[in-house]
């Protein structure tokens, strides 16, 4: 089973995007703050992280640095507000990136590419 840690400080937004992934029989870890997510991911295995443009505790940029250093096959995608082209420049070398405004099947299409070398299975599928 996929396992993915959603970085996101809303509560609501997190528990939207985990309801998506659980329904489609993903294993999801929360963590509302940059360092809570690098506990996580230095402790267990994580396939992907699906993580907020803006964080308050460490910039996005940082936190990516951090999960590439300690393992660079956990793959990174950025959401947030911004257009893809404007997170790109703020947080430049995640897997891919999401706007908000973009449909939920676009998130679970760039969740399934990015995962695509882990496993055959597409989110979409279900």
């Amino acid at each position: 089973m996929m396992k993915i840690l959603i970085v996101e400080e809303e509560h609501r937004t997190r528990q939207a995007y985990s309801q998506l992934l659980r329904s489609r029989d993903v294993k999801v870890i929360e963590a509302c703050g940059a360092w809570e997510a690098s506990e996580i991911f230095t402790s267990e295995r994580v396939d992907l992280v699906l993580m907020d443009l803006k964080l308050s505790d460490i910039a996005s940029r940082d936190l990516l640095v951090l999960i590439q250093d300690y393992d660079p096959e956990i793959k990174v995608i950025i959401f947030g507000a911004k257009s893809v082209e404007h997170q790109k420049k703020i947080v430049p070398g995640a897997d891919d990136y999401f706007d908000k405004l973009q449909s939920i099947s676009v998130l679970l299409e760039k969740i399934s590419n990015a995962l695509s070398s882990k496993s055959n299975r597409k989110l979409t599928d279900y």
